[in-house]
């Protein structure tokens, strides 16, 4: 997030940066404590997941800073394949619908 931008600005501009899709309408889901380590150092953050609406996805192009992009079903998922427990949890979250 750049400094004086809102969550769900940051949201929308990256992933436009990313994909070149527009994301026309975000839902909050909600916040999770993370913990990583990166060059020896511990990092404590909070991250913001929204749910992003996209109107069409015809419209991909990938940046040089994305390898990968694999667009799964919710059922699809395996949580214990994802690197962080804050994902884990918010992906529990939604799958259960409590985001309604």
């Amino acid at each position: 997030v750049n400094y004086g931008e809102s969550a769900e600005d940051a949201l929308r501009r990256e992933v436009f940066e990313e994909t070149m899709l527009q994301c026309n309408r975000l839902t909050y889901l909600g916040s999770a404590p993370n913990e990583y380590i990166y060059k020896e150092v511990t990092y404590f953050t909070t991250d913001i997941f929204f749910i992003a609406y996209i109107s069409s996805l015809d419209k991909i192009q990938l940046s040089d800073e994305v390898t990968e992009m694999v667009l799964l079903r919710p059922d699809e998922i395996k949580t214990e394949d994802l690197a962080f427990d804050s994902l884990r949890c918010m992906i529990q979250k939604y799958k259960a619908g409590r985001h309604e």
